[in-house]
């Protein structure tokens, strides 16, 4: 159940990071979300990730709406994993909340995630999806299972958590962007130095979904990559009974698709 909203009492200072690469068609819908949001964010930080396109006449606009937008401006591009960490690193708030640059946030999400943490003991909250673009259906926020969460990542890259998290792990991995999952992997991480994470109902992040598929569509093997990684760099948190839960349950999904398709099985999965 999720907390009621108190606007008496103050909220830590919070911080929004938006990546953004060649994303500026969408990135203007992202920066309004989360100008509308029901409780004010303190700082928006925007890492532009070597863009090509627009996006630096799109931040230029929204200067006239946040004069103190901090924009992070790199060429070449490093990738996910380091704008997110870039993003963090310049950012002050005392909770981090991330946005994808073709996401947007429903407009309580902020303060919904915020209520959460005002209990000392969850570290990070996450919301459901509300899927738009290709496709519209809603995955509501999953309770938060630490073994479960060994298994397969039902996190999304946009939660909200507090900064000792990044400080303690480093923030994402590198070595997890060819793969598409470095925020499962700092999920994990995280629970393993001893943060609990905490789903909110009624928070919604409105993730796009496009036609070419995204990054969390992946192909089985590379998902097997990802698990077999994780179980290397946690050995004490990821077992290898998780990695063979994660198969067999992968397997039963991908027969159970196309099924309900009528035709064969694909070697694709669809991740968190």
């Amino acid at each position: 159940m999720a907390p009621p909203l108190d606007h008496t009492v103050p909220y830590p200072r919070i911080s929004v990071v938006i990546r953004c690469h060649n994303y500026g068609r969408f990135l203007g819908e992202a920066l309004a979300s989360v100008q509308a949001q029901t409780l004010r964010v303190d700082e928006v930080v925007v890492v532009n990730d070597g863009s090509t396109d627009d996006t630096g006449d799109v931040l230029d606009a929204f200067r006239q709406q946040r004069p103190d937008l901090v924009v992070v401006v790199r060429h070449p591009a490093r990738g996910p994993a380091m704008s997110f960490n870039d993003g963090v690193t310049r950012s002050t708030g005392d909770l981090v909340v991330a946005l994808d640059a073709d996401d947007r946030f429903s407009p309580d999400y902020v303060e919904r995630l915020a209520a959460a943490l005002r209990d000392p003991d969850v570290h990070f909250a996450y919301g459901g999806e509300s899927v738009f673009g290709t496709g519209q259906f809603r995955h509501s926020a999953r309770p938060f299972d630490r073994d479960e969460l060994m298994v397969e990542n039902y996190v999304n890259v946009s939660s909200m958590f507090r900064r000792w998290i990044f400080e303690a792990t480093g923030g994402f991995r590198p070595d997890f962007d060819g793969i598409g999952l470095e925020d499962w992997e700092f999920w994990v991480h995280a629970v393993e130095l001893g943060a609990v994470g905490c789903a909110v109902e009624d928070g919604w992040l409105e993730y796009r979904r496009h036609a070419e598929g995204s990054r969390n569509t992946i192909r089985r093997r590379r998902a097997l990559r990802a698990h077999l990684l994780l179980w290397r760099l946690h050995p004490r948190t990821v077992r290898i009974r998780h990695v063979m839960r994660w198969m067999v349950r992968s397997s039963y999904r991908n027969v159970r698709q196309a099924v309900r398709r009528g035709s064969p099985a694909t070697d694709s999965v669809g991740v968190a």
